[in-house]
């Protein structure tokens, strides 16, 4: 308890504004979830991590955030030195990275929707609309899920309606004929629905193989990248990386060291990118990995 205590104290005292931390154990705000009809944000802070220090202060101050998380989603935080007490759920979510967070549904339709670590949390701005995607696809899971329940439903209301025989003898052929074309369309567009369940499943197991083989590439990719030099070391170039997204890296490399080490070190911070070249504003030059390749 007194581990829990110092998180909430942490992050008050890391970010003026925050958003509201239900301080309730995980299973009781599973049922705080469920009554609200919300989705539970889970965030697992790291003291020995500086990328957890840095989201503290920058992406979970902010305002906006704070107002989209109050209004629709439960707010959860644990230290990630009581891994013991999580350690099943922690496992199942394949904490590898750090920021950690995942967003999760509570029974009857349990699941987690998202997971968004590393690269995900690194600015405000891609967390923030990954976290919208994902809460627009639990509404989605929700009303779906509900619509589900709601055809079971009236199902079986109908069936215990055939079973009543003297019920049924009694009532008039159009009434009957009526009863059996509405029971059958519903049963269809159950069918429909869980046909349709079946397939997000499928494309949610073909985006978590896709995640391990990235997992496997960045893996690969740091052995092969060369030892960072340290600050007493000669012949060491810096070399700052200018991203897409206006993201800048600094990265120290032995003036020995290939063009190749170059390539692995941005793929590793980027691993979803495929294809890229390397470009040198002064002198101008373009670097292609199929040459390097070649």
């Amino acid at each position: 308890m007194k581990k829990k205590k110092k998180i909430h104290k942490y992050l008050n005292e890391a970010c003026a504004e925050h958003p509201e931390i239900n301080k309730s154990p995980l299973n009781l705000t599973c049922v705080e979830a469920l009554r609200q009809e919300k989705p539970i944000l889970i965030y697992f802070h790291s003291y020995h991590h500086p990328e957890c220090k840095k989201f503290v202060q920058t992406t979970l101050s902010s305002t906006s955030l704070t107002t989209f998380l109050n209004k629709n989603i439960l707010f959860w935080v644990g230290d990630i030195d009581e891994v013991r007490e999580y350690e099943g759920f922690v496992d199942k979510l394949q904490l590898n990275e750090h920021p950690f967070l995942a967003l999760i549904m509570t029974t009857p339709f349990k699941g987690c929707i998202d997971i968004m670590q590393g690269a995900k949390t690194k600015t405000t701005k891609a967390f923030k609309t990954q976290l919208k995607k994902s809460y627009n696809l639990f509404e989605r899971i929700l009303k779906r899920e509900k619509r589900i329940l709601h055809i079971k439903e009236r199902i079986i209301n109908l069936n215990k309606l055939v079973d009543q025989d003297d019920w049924l003898h009694n009532l008039h052929y159009t009434y009957k004929k009526q009863f059996i074309q509405e029971s059958r369309q519903l049963n269809n567009e159950l069918l429909f629905l869980q046909n349709r369940h079946n397939h997000l499943e499928k494309i949610k197991k073909l985006k978590q193989l896709k995640k391990e083989k990235l997992f496997k590439k960045i893996e690969i990719l740091k052995k092969q990248l060369p030892e960072e030099p340290k600050e007493k070391d000669k012949n060491i170039t810096e070399i700052v990386f200018r991203f897409r997204d206006g993201e800048r890296l600094k990265r120290k490399f032995y003036s020995t060291n290939s063009v190749f080490a170059c390539f692995c070190f941005v793929q590793i911070q980027y691993p979803g990118i495929e294809d890229f070249n390397l470009i040198s504003p002064y002198p101008r030059l373009t670097i292609r990995k199929i040459d390097l390749d070649l």
